[in-house]
């Protein structure tokens, strides 16, 4: 194989709850996560030399910003194996950044997955290097939900979750995650948990467990810029509406076949960024290859 074409899914937190703050600064959550049919595309070639390019309606953006996880993830590997790994890696970025769906975190892993499936390597590499690159990288190795829990790093498949549709909107500005912590004032971690005990069978029991466990950040993300208050007011008029991760992109769940309706008939500002998908389930287990 000398090219390969990746799918890398946004990542939803469906729920995420912070727990408290440890002595070493990290903190311990709790969140139930899925991941949508809408994301960012990654295409690796073998090649005489590693580099990156970037397309999309955000890879200008990201091209300008310092440092990219994507690098990371490839120099991790080659500095594991000891030797390199040459490759061109192009990425396609359709995911706003910094906008709480796990865009750099998915980027990283399927560079982590690409690399592995274009050189044969173990794949049992991937667990011992994901952790290294972020907290949100391990959970984005494939696509199945997830509870996850401690720092990120500790996760369990969830063998079923209802099929719906997802409409994801960002208002058009990035939330610093740092801030939107600093915001919540976490008290110090005193152990234990609720645990995710519930098989959830119906739309309707994913909304009502999604209602009592909430996001502990969406508190502090909308003091730090009302605009997320009012988009999640928004859309609140078709379902209980929730943000992912530290903000601001909000979302709906809705029944399969009515998201795109939403989107249609509600008029969003031109700066915002508006998609509809369906949640992926459980019998995806892989990060999508593009044939």
């Amino acid at each position: 194989m000398s090219t390969l074409s990746l799918f890398a899914p946004a990542k939803i937190n469906l729920t995420l709850e912070v727990l408290g703050k440890r002595a070493d600064g990290y903190h311990v959550l709790e969140s139930l996560v899925a991941f949508a049919s809408f994301g960012d595309v990654l295409e690796f070639e073998k090649s005489d030399k590693t580099e990156l390019s970037f397309s999309g309606p955000f890879g200008d953006a990201l091209a300008k910003l310092p440092g990219n996880l994507i690098l990371d993830a490839h120099q991790l590997f080659e500095e594991k194996l000891g030797r390199a790994l040459n490759v061109s890696i192009k990425l396609e970025k359709n995911l706003p950044i910094a906008s709480g769906i796990g865009g750099g975190s998915a980027n990283a892993a399927c560079c982590l997955q690409g690399l592995t499936r274009l050189f044969d390597l173990d794949p049992l590499l991937l667990h011992d290097l994901a952790p290294v690159l972020g907290a949100d990288v391990p959970v984005c190795l494939d696509a199945r939900p997830k509870w996850m829990t401690g720092i990120g790093h500790d996760l369990v498949p969830v063998p079923f979750l209802p099929e719906a549709d997802i409409v994801a909107v960002n208002p058009g500005f990035a939330l610093s995650t740092r801030d939107v912590f600093k915001a919540l004032a976490a008290r110090p971690y005193g152990g234990g948990g609720k645990g995710f005990l519930e098989r959830i069978e119906t739309l309707s029991e994913l909304h009502a467990f999604m209602q009592v466990r909430g996001n502990s950040l969406m508190a502090p993300a909308c003091s730090l810029n009302p605009e997320v208050k009012r988009l999640l007011d928004r859309l609140s008029a078709y379902g209980p509406a929730f943000m992912s991760g530290s903000g601001a992109t909000c979302f709906v769940l809705l029944a399969p076949g009515k998201g795109r309706a939403l989107l249609e008939q509600e008029k969003f500002p031109a700066h915002y960024w508006a998609r509809c998908g369906a949640l992926i389930g459980a019998v995806d287990t892989e990060v999508d290859q593009i044939q």
